[in-house]
């Protein structure tokens, strides 16, 4: 500010050469940068792949996201998409060794892409700030045209492959040369039976698929919120040693047991497990003798202190339960066996089978009857969740015979049906899976919805979905629900005819459960085992005259007043005909 000696009241004077030269400068930068989010190229007609506008995605949520591969740069090294990234080198691997016969190497392909970069560019509505090694690597396809410059001139974009990318074609060689990590190649094995869940199941059902109290396996092996659990292991594996070492079986005699089954192990998970031979091994004997001494202790085998905090602690037991059906939480039942086997006590020849204790383990929530348990004591299964899971698929439930020509499809919601005239009543078989229609009636028999139940549910689900060799019951099973409910209504009437037995809250959380069951699941219904029924039933909806009268029924017989109405409508009706009926033999037989 300038003086003001006169006492008068000052002016704010500012310079604006000194001030604003960086601001200035700032602006005409801004000026001159190309647009990038809505780029100039996306107003010609070459520009074809767009982010999708805000808007949009505001209201249709994640439907423009892709869940498990990326194509192109928007989403290029996202890390929910670098499983499916590290079988991209693979393929690529496959295709060049079939070129390579033919003199077409890696290079070529890169040399018939680069002259493409600008025009591809141009495609995409935003600005891509990959480099050009980058951005062409992306596109590692063969094209015809080799992109010469025939005039000789100086052309935009080129890129001496040689010199400037012989790092670069040497880094795509080490990746294509890689082994798939995330989803590794014994995860299309019969013998892999332990995945990761899709993202896209997670991000419908969150944590369903995560332990929140014991890690059991490799995958969320050393995780800080589970350490409490894994002090106790250590204390298990103890008192299970305290008693075997009196028999001459020690800590090492455990570990030499499980090192011969360490390869066989590994090919159960479909993700390559980092862990080396030792810190595997150690692993599952700790994770396998915590599970066997666990059941021991719950199955009255072995004595369990009072005072035991596992078994003292209420909330404790609820969790162990939920966290060791979960599918990404599992060693393989083989070792669970071998363990069991070996640390069995002479004097135990007639003692419970480990089938019968994790039966007996899980019926504390299950609570079926003990003919249930004794019939599977010695079945068979990958981990303790399809063993649990084989517990309640009945013999002999093969996939049903469709033997109509047409294809099943999905049937209608429970209100729907039930204006054609289906109705629903409880069955009385052990599981829950065996549906039968007849005569326009659904049997099934109860489910109770609870916390475990629905855990269970989502992970036997993930299961069926991941592994390409077992039956599809659960996911028949789930989608026949999803069919039937639609509404909080359709649970409310499941739930009056006691098909559902709700205990995780209002019939709205229901029906929200069931329906994320259902998403992103994919199986084929002709080959299910309720085919027939989902055939039978939607043919006896779509039979015109009982679907009419079922909804003249539903619509003007609802209510008793209808039927008075309709009742004395007809006596009227009558009466009238009476009437005409004698006036008219009155009319041709006067008296």
């Amino acid at each position: 500010m300038r003086s003001n000696p006169a006492g008068e009241e000052a002016h704010l004077v500012i310079n604006i050469g000194e001030v604003n030269k960086d601001r200035i400068q700032s602006m005409q930068q801004k000026i001159s940068d190309a647009p990038r989010l809505l780029s100039k190229s996306a107003g010609r007609s070459s520009c074809c792949i767009f982010r999708v506008p805000q808007s949009l995605a505001d209201i249709n949520g994640q439907s423009y996201q892709p869940q498990i591969v990326s194509i192109g740069p928007f989403h290029h090294g996202k890390p929910h998409l670098q499983m499916i990234e590290e079988h991209k080198w693979r393929f690529l691997g496959a295709l060049l060794n079939r070129t390579q016969k033919k003199g077409l190497r890696l290079e070529d392909l890169w040399n018939g892409i680069q002259p493409l970069e600008i025009q591809v560019r141009e495609c995409y509505s935003q600005t891509i700030h990959f480099d050009s090694h980058e951005f062409v690597e992306i596109f590692p396809s063969y094209s015809t045209e080799m992109g010469s410059n025939p005039a000789g001139g100086e052309a935009d974009h080129v890129i001496n492959i040689w010199e400037i990318n012989k790092d670069r074609l040497q880094s795509m060689q080490q990746k294509i040369s890689d082994a798939p990590r995330l989803l590794s190649k014994s995860a299309g094995r019969s013998s892999c039976c332990i995945f990761k869940v899709p993202q896209s199941l997670v991000d419908v059902n969150g944590q369903s698929y995560q332990p929140q109290l014991v890690s059991i396996g490799p995958f969320h092996h050393g995780k800080p919120h589970l350490q409490m659990i894994e002090e106790h292991k250590w204390r298990f594996l103890g008192a299970l040693l305290s008693r075997t070492q009196k028999q001459g079986l020690f800590l090492e005699d455990l570990l030499k047991t499980i090192q011969p089954l360490e390869i066989q192990v590994r090919e159960s998970y479909s993700q390559t497990i980092h862990f080396d031979s030792h810190e595997f091994i150690e692993m599952l004997v700790l994770d396998g003798c915590f599970l066997i001494e666990l059941f021991r202790r719950v199955g009255k085998v072995v004595r369990s202190d009072a005072d035991d905090p596992l078994f003292s602690v209420t909330w404790v037991y609820s969790f162990f339960l939920r966290d060791l059906i979960r599918l990404e939480n599992q060693i393989p039942l083989f070792i669970l066996q071998s363990l069991f086997d070996l640390t069995q006590m002479p004097n135990q020849e007639n003692a419970k089978s480990l089938a019968t204790l994790a039966l007996e383990f899980f019926d504390y929530t299950l609570q079926r009857p003990d003919e249930v348990i004794t019939k599977h004591s010695n079945l068979q299964g990958k981990h303790l969740l399809d063993f649990i899971r084989l517990s309640f698929i009945p013999p002999n439930q093969e996939p049903s015979q469709n033997h109509t020509n047409s294809q099943p499809r999905l049937i209608q919601s429970i209100s729907k049906l039930n204006r054609a005239g289906i109705k629903l009543k409880p069955g009385k078989a052990d599981s829950f899976l065996v549906v039968k229609f007849k005569h326009g009636v659904i049997e099934m028999p109860t489910i109770a919805i609870d916390d475990f139940m629905s855990s269970f549910l989502l992970n036997c689900v993930a299961y069926e979905q991941c592994h390409k060799s077992c039956s599809k019951h659960f996911t028949a099973y789930v989608t026949l629900l999803d069919c039937l409910i639609n509404s909080v209504r359709d649970v409310e009437y499941l739930s009056d005819r006691s098909i559902i037995e709700n205990y995780i809250g209002a019939h709205s959380d229901v029906a929200k459960l069931i329906n994320n069951m259902g998403k992103d699941v994919s199986f084929d219904i002709g080959k299910c085992y309720l085919s027939k029924l989902f055939n039978d039933v939607d043919e006896y909806y779509l039979n015109s005259w009982q679907v009419q009268w079922a909804s003249c029924r539903y619509a003007y017989f609802y209510t008793p007043w209808p039927c008075i109405s309709v009742l004395a409508a007809l006596v009227l009706l009558l009466l009238t005909v009476a009437q005409t009926f004698f006036t008219i033999i009155a009319y041709v037989r006067p008296s």
